[in-house]
């Protein structure tokens, strides 16, 4: 790579990473309510966790730059975590305390949910079964992130950070092959460690943006990187569904097309990528995309239910529960928005991390 331009401060909104999400939770939905066997949920959550660690770093490391003043690194912590709970614990508990009223299932297994140790739960039985709320399993895995994470970005010295973020990549693939003998259960899956190459592959891109890198100018590298780690990972799909092998380096040849599709929106992509990327509604549920996520499995309990008692079964899996589940999981993420998340939500702006007058945070998860 050439030498870099000057990186820039502040992370700013960017109407095509919603876009983004927009993408990742409709994979979730089409394998949850249609094509129950496909790799469009495992390739959306990845996405999501790519985005998160991307938007949560650029905003650590632009937080770092100027916490001088604000309290040095106690205060970003606590400004960290205050504007995380705002936006993410509000939604979740308003969830969790319906799910336990309507579920014995979810009361079950309470405690894990509300200390959101979900994915822990499921390994520790290396075991899907039936559970109400195991989609949660990936909120806990971004909680335990979010806990951690803030120490590695604000306390390693910068110049180790590039390094340690392509040994936390590689220790993701190291972990999974320690993990071989559990027969494909989803304790390889589920944990903290497990999602490092994605997670910390947004942290990566983070990195490189602060370091000039991330330009129209050096997006030809990047996108010859995803489109490796596309051929990749269509190869294992391909030759080794279901092996070994597709465990230990599915997500880490997912990474790089993900790393890439970021790129190339948080670059804004132009022309008839803008028009699609930038349509309000496909924006707008990408913004609400975490209510989504959230209430998209006891939605379809919940609606099989309310239609049992009027005699009527919800359809299996297929098109006809795909359009009834997300229509329905879409107006209660709407109304979970527009009068929970949204309000509370804007009570960050008493949480900064640097003063007003010098930028405005405005990445979607600040």
């Amino acid at each position: 790579m050439s030498s870099p331009s000057a990186p820039p401060s502040f992370i700013g909104y960017s109407p095509q990473l919603d876009a983004l999400r927009a993408f990742a939770v409709g994979g979730v939905l089409l394998t949850h309510f249609w094509l129950e066997q496909s790799f469009w949920g495992h390739w959306g959550v990845r996405l999501f966790f790519v985005i998160s660690g991307y938007l949560v770093t650029a905003i650590l490391l632009d937080a770092r730059d100027q916490m001088a003043g604000r309290g040095g690194v106690t205060g970003v912590w606590k400004t960290f975590y205050i504007r995380r709970a705002l936006r993410i614990v509000p939604a979740y508990y308003l969830m969790l305390g319906a799910a336990f009223l309507l579920s014995d299932q979810a009361r079950a297994d309470w405690a894990w949910h509300v200390f959101y140790g979900t994915n822990i739960l499921i390994s520790l039985e290396n075991d899907w079964g039936f559970r109400a709320l195991a989609h949660l399993w990936s909120l806990s895995v971004e909680e335990q992130f979010y806990l951690v994470w803030p120490f590695v970005v604000l306390l390693v010295p910068r110049r180790w950070l590039l390094a340690l973020f392509v040994a936390l990549i590689v220790s993701a693939v190291l972990f999974r092959l320690a993990l071989t003998g559990f027969e494909g259960g989803p304790i390889r899956y589920v944990l903290l460690p497990s999602a490092l190459d994605v997670l910390v592959g947004g942290a990566l891109l983070a990195e490189l943006e602060r370091r000039g890198y991330l330009s129209w100018q050096h997006f030809r590298t990047i996108l010859a990187l995803g489109l490796l780690g596309l051929a990749g990972q269509l190869m294992l799909s391909a030759t080794a569904r279901n092996t070994d092998l597709y465990y230990i380096f599915s997500g880490f040849f997912l990474a790089f097309p993900m790393i890439t599709a970021v790129a190339a929106c948080r670059l804004r992509l132009p022309g008839p990528w803008r028009l699609v990327l930038e349509a309000p509604t496909l924006v707008y549920l990408g913004r609400i995309s975490y209510g989504i996520y959230l209430f998209h499995y006891p939605v379809i309990w919940l609606l099989a239910g309310a239609l049992r008692e009027f005699d009527y079964i919800l359809p299996p899996a297929g098109a006809g529960q795909f359009v009834l589940a997300s229509a329905a999981t879409i107006i209660v993420a709407i109304l979970s928005f527009r009068f929970v998340e949204q309000p509370i939500n804007g009570l960050k702006h008493r949480f900064r991390y640097v003063e007003k007058h010098r930028g405005a945070q405005t990445g979607a998860t600040g």
